[in-house]
């Protein structure tokens, strides 16, 4: 076959047989599809082995709930009633009645002293959510939060490992945080206040958030190993998927444009998804919708951070394959860079390197695209930062080839470069 303009990926398809571009492109397309499907699994399956395993990333994850206000008055309202029914107000309120009205007064006066009986016993109550109030919204309870998540997270661990830990597990298959450290602090509060009926608190008493619902121990432990191998090997194989797919492809730069626009889709319905899942958690709680929706968005904050980065990923990849295409204005855009680089004032030193980067363009794109890969797969967490440093480097080092790869001479410059 003589010379022609038509690029090399169109030779070869026209030198395959028919049935062999059939199972290149089925073969191609079932490993794109399993790779794209695979995205959300491994990007969900990193994430919360990443929370559950590192003791600081679980830290960092929760900690903003401390300023968070629905957060602060669940707290608030969960810590004054623990404490209201530690110190039995009520009781206390009848017993103080009760001990004035043995004292010599007339009968009128210890008659209606039982009516003071209630706003006392208010009046306590008011006074502990006061105090409780102001300690969570100071810079005190940020800390004691911090030490709590710090404290639950070992506890997690140390439960999934078998061992005594700090996390409670009340009625049935509730597991819950213990808020008794928050309590401690504020018995202390209300004592350097004055208020010594506060020692009368109980050590260790508080009540608990629950944070999941499991059948048992042996199901999270399981569930907690697939989670450390899903960790180690799910974004490898989602790299290795979508690499194998776009090159066994018969026109990488259609499968690249494909892949990106998947992911892109994906991301979207992940989003979507996201959302649509806050709405549920929100509705079914027993605590406050507000406190389960900040709560939720703490928990999915990576999750969201993630999709973004998938979302951007793919919309890379389809502008890439976009770039590389045979469109008019692509083409005027590849025309004009390349013309521009030319005209360059680079010393003439500069065009054996130009040469060798000419012959060995496959070569180097190869390597590219596969350390954009590692880094894409290995890098934590992924997020949209992550994928658009990535790609400015791809894109620098894409402008230094073409400069390069311009200092050619006029003769060479009106080859047109392949695109497969």
């Amino acid at each position: 076959m003589g010379t022609s303009d038509t690029p090399a990926a169109d030779y070869a398809r026209l030198g395959t047989p028919r049935g062999r571009r059939i199972l290149r492109s089925t073969a191609a397309a079932v490993l794109i599809t399993l790779g794209v499907v695979l995205a959300p699994v491994a990007l969900t399956a990193t994430t919360a082995q990443t929370i559950l395993r590192d003791s600081d990333r679980f830290v960092e994850t929760f900690a903003p709930l401390a300023e968070n206000p629905a957060v602060q008055r669940e707290v608030t309202a969960q810590v004054a009633t623990a404490i209201d029914d530690a110190i039995d107000t009520p009781t206390l309120a009848r017993e103080l009645i009760g001990g004035l009205q043995t004292l010599d007064m007339p009968a009128v006066v210890s008659g209606r002293l039982a009516l003071l009986e209630a706003p006392l016993a208010a009046g306590m109550q008011s006074l502990v959510h006061d105090v409780v109030e102001r300690f969570v919204s100071s810079p005190a309870f940020a800390e004691t939060w911090r030490g709590a998540l710090r404290v639950a997270h070992t506890g997690i661990n140390a439960t999934i490992a078998g061992a005594d830990g700090a996390v409670l597990v009340v009625d049935g298959p509730t597991v819950a945080v213990d808020l008794a450290p928050i309590i401690t602090a504020v018995r202390g509060e209300l004592v350097d206040r004055g208020i010594t009926l506060a020692s009368a608190i109980p050590e260790g008493v508080g009540p608990q958030i629950a944070v999941a619902e499991v059948e048992g121990l042996t199901q999270v432990r399981m569930i907690i190993v697939g989670l450390d191998i899903a960790n180690a090997w799910l974004p490898v194989l989602f790299a290795v998927l979508l690499v194998a797919g776009i090159l066994l492809a018969m026109s990488w730069r259609r499968a690249i444009f494909g892949t990106g626009v998947a992911l892109l889709a994906i991301g979207l319905v992940l989003g979507a998804g996201l959302g649509i899942g806050r709405m549920f958690a929100t509705g079914v709680a027993a605590i406050s919708a507000d406190a389960v929706g900040a709560l939720f968005d703490a928990a999915a904050h990576q999750v969201s951070a993630g999709v973004a980065a998938l979302t951007t990923l793919g919309a890379l990849m389809a502008l890439a394959a976009w770039w590389a295409g045979p469109s008019r204005p692509a083409r005027a855009l590849r025309v004009g860079i390349t013309d521009t680089a030319a005209r360059l004032p680079l010393p003439a030193s500069f065009r054996p390197i130009g040469a060798a980067v000419r012959g060995a363009s496959p070569v180097l794109a190869g390597v590219a695209v596969a350390a954009m890969a590692v880094v894409l797969t290995l890098v934590r967490p992924f997020t949209p930062e992550l994928v658009l440093t990535t790609g400015a480097v791809a894109l620098l080092l894409l402008v230094v080839a073409v400069v390069l790869r311009a200092q050619k001479g006029p003769e060479a410059a009106a080859t047109p470069v392949p695109v497969p």
